[in-house]
């Protein structure tokens, strides 16, 4: 066996043993483990670990209304079972339009989609005293079985079986999400339109982990290992974050034609704020296993306490847009926005970016229409600047 050859390499590497009878190949020190058993056994623990994984994604829709006034609602759910077994998903997504006309130059309407998100997995660590799975995983050898002869788990810590056992580790989230927007536009004159957007976020997610004490390998204070940790060390932690954003966004949009003339300019401006909280606790000596979260253990784990309250954020910002074409072959483009931050410096809270860009499309002037080579291309240039408070920058472009 692979142990076998690993030890005679490593015993007959040493010059001092040349010429010396091998030792017998040492087995891995814990209970209910000899070399008899490792003869005898031979599991192939990926297919315990991985599977086929499935998605299923199931979608409703509907759509009724008047001239005046129309609905509209979907939903949908999800389902993703993953390729590593004990890890799934459940996804419930709803939306809820409305749009309004209440005469041929005003509309308003607006939005509703709340959101719900389970999910159930196995941990990828690999901190053995914390119950990674990631090292059940890597730690798991062919010659371990994965029961003792009482039908217990065997090597606990390094079984994968073991951590799919939701009495012994569970691992959930949730995360809920509340979505709200309603919007106005009205035509103010021929060609010029005026639109402005609100918008409302919630979203809240909550994760409790509890882990057994048969899982988590951990040192007694002599400095050996305690092979079955009874459950009086079981872990529990509860994590819990939230937040929220606003915005809104108001515009003038002009498009017109003169003739071979186009125009399209759009001005305006928009502004956000937003906000989150994270609160942890740790807990540690439960009752017994009916006791999940950390609030119904003995021993509060202070120091991973944590608790972080976000500094609220905003951004303002302004901005324009025009384009001109001429003949639908030469275009002339101006953008420039000037975006702020609450996050930026007291003295740096603003800042100004131009850009400027022309194009021409070679390819529909009179003397290369006639042209085989070029009858199913486009040929365009264009050269542009774009630049910030501090510079400008050149950019030219033949796509």
């Amino acid at each position: 066996m692979i142990l076998d050859e690993a030890h005679r390499n490593s015993f007959y590497s040493d010059p001092a043993n040349e010429g010396q009878p091998l030792t017998p190949t040492p087995m891995p020190a814990m209970m209910n483990f000899d070399r008899g058993m490792a003869d005898t056994t031979n599991v192939n623990h990926l297919r315990n670990i991985l599977r086929t994984g499935i998605f299923q994604d199931v979608s409703l829709s509907a759509s009724s209304g008047a001239s005046r006034t129309k609905f509209y609602f979907s939903g949908t759910y999800k389902r993703t079972v993953a390729n590593i077994r004990g890890s799934e998903m459940n996804q419930y997504n709803f939306r809820v339009n409305i749009d309004h006309t209440w005469n041929k130059s005003i509309r308003f309407g607006g939005t509703i989609a709340p959101s719900l998100n389970r999910e159930y997995r196995l941990g990828s660590g690999t901190v053995t005293t914390a119950g990674g799975y990631g090292a059940a995983i890597s730690t798991n050898l062919p010659i371990y079985p994965l029961y003792n002869a009482d039908g217990t788990y065997f090597n606990p810590w390094a079984n994968p079986l073991a951590f799919r056992d939701r009495d012994l580790y569970n691992n959930n989230s949730r995360r809920t999400r509340l979505l709200g927007s309603v919007y106005f536009e009205a035509d103010l004159a021929k060609g010029l339109k005026f639109r402005t957007n609100a918008q409302r976020e919630d979203w809240n997610q909550i994760g409790l982990t509890f882990i057994e004490g048969l899982l988590r390998y951990r040192t007694a204070n002599s400095g050996s290992i305690s092979p079955f940790p009874d459950d009086q060390l079981a872990r529990g932690m509860h994590q819990n974050s939230f937040g929220w954003m606003n915005s809104i966004e108001s515009f003038f949009t002009y498009d017109r034609a003169f003739g071979q003339h186009k125009v399209n300019a759009v001005t305006g401006m928009r502004f956000s704020k937003n906000d989150a909280l994270y609160e942890a606790m740790y807990g540690e000596n439960f009752a017994n296993s009916n006791f999940l979260y950390p609030s119904q253990a003995a021993f509060i784990d202070q120091g991973f306490q944590t608790g972080a309250v976000g500094e609220p954020a905003a951004n303002l910002g302004y901005f324009l847009r025009v384009n001109y074409k001429y003949r639908e072959k030469y275009n002339l483009s101006f953008i420039v926005n000037r975006d702020g931050s609450s996050r930026f410096g007291r003295n740096h809270r603003f800042g100004t970016f131009p850009a400027v860009s022309g194009g021409w499309i070679i390819s529909d002037e009179d003397f290369l229409k006639r042209s085989r080579s070029i009858n199913f291309l486009k040929v365009r240039a264009s050269v542009g600047l774009t630049g910030n408070a501090q510079g400008i920058n050149n950019v030219i472009a033949i796509p």
